[in-house]
């Protein structure tokens, strides 16, 4: 990892904590409202004065953009930072006139689902977003890729990020939520298995953390890269692991294996980079069920 500062925007966010807290003392982090710290910095992209003094005041070597909006329905919030705030960002990192790498956090959102199982997602798959998150996030990838003078850039696609601190909505802080809350109802779920018929790929925050560090520490690492566990999990049974956890009955027979949507990723070029997803899925899961901080 490069000795001169290092930029984390969205800092205060699912992913940002545990980057911040991994990448350690040369980090100047932030977001609309940071976490205080020694070099916590309030700044909002969308605002590109704010973002000039940022980035002077900062001069970063390395940037990783965290920035965004993780929940898909707010399409109009998600448009405005992945794109406008993207845009003002790398403006001002460009007029530095110096060489910069800038790791910006895309999603597996650009490249849509999948009816049925098939061959994981790799890097040169065809990108089909579904919705405006996930056409907002490729138009992100758009801009970055643009070309800003000394600027090099790496996309990151991060599949399904699961873990502590995980925010409300996203699909398993959600699902837990309603769990809860509906318990007193009974198996609630039995009247629509087709909600469930989804499978995913499922990694945990703080690997995916861990995988930017590492590729903060490579000097000209791959243009696009997949954050991903390679392996495919049903919705249905990351239900009956919740209900588990919360001492509630659930059984295969009650949510069905139909699979509606599949979207699995190929983590085959950053497991050549030497990352690979350490925590399992069960502990993910519990870290939520017990509303871990992040």
């Amino acid at each position: 990892m490069p000795a001169d500062p290092i930029l984390v925007t969205g800092a205060s966010g699912f992913l940002g904590r545990p980057l911040v807290r991994l990448l350690g003392e040369r980090v100047w982090a932030t977001a609309r409202r940071p976490d205080e710290g020694p070099r916590a910095v309030a700044a909002d992209l969308l605002d590109p004065a704010s973002v000039r003094s940022l980035v002077e005041a900062v001069r970063p070597a390395t940037v990783f953009h965290l920035a965004g909006c993780p929940r898909p329905a707010r399409g109009g919030d998600s448009h405005e930072v992945h794109t406008r705030g993207t845009a003002n960002l790398f403006a001002e990192l460009a007029r530095l006139d110096r060489p910069i790498r800038v790791h910006v956090a895309s999603s597996s959102a650009v490249y849509g689902t999948r009816p049925e199982a098939g061959a994981p997602l790799d890097e040169e798959s065809p990108l089909h977003p579904e919705n405006d998150y996930g056409r907002s996030k490729l138009e992100e990838e758009r801009i970055a890729g643009a070309g800003w003078g000394r600027l090099s850039v790496g996309i990151v696609r991060l599949f399904n990020l699961v873990g502590a601190g995980q925010p409300p909505g996203l699909v398993v802080r959600d699902l837990h939520a309603e769990l809860v809350r509906r318990r007193a109802e009974g198996p609630w779920w039995v009247g629509c298995p087709e909600r469930f018929a989804h499978v995913r790929d499922l990694v945990d925050v703080t690997d995916a953390a861990r995988g930017f560090v590492l590729l903060g520490r490579i000097a000209e690492g791959p243009d696009v890269v997949n954050l991903c566990s390679g392996r495919g999990t049903h919705l249905a049974r990351v239900l009956e692991a919740l209900c588990r956890f919360e001492g509630i009955a659930a059984g295969e027979a009650e949510l069905g294996t139909r699979v509606r949507t599949w979207q699995v990723g190929n983590p085959g070029r950053a497991a050549g980079l030497g990352w690979r997803p350490e925590v399992p899925l069960l502990e993910s899961l519990a870290s939520v069920v017990r509303g871990d901080a992040p």
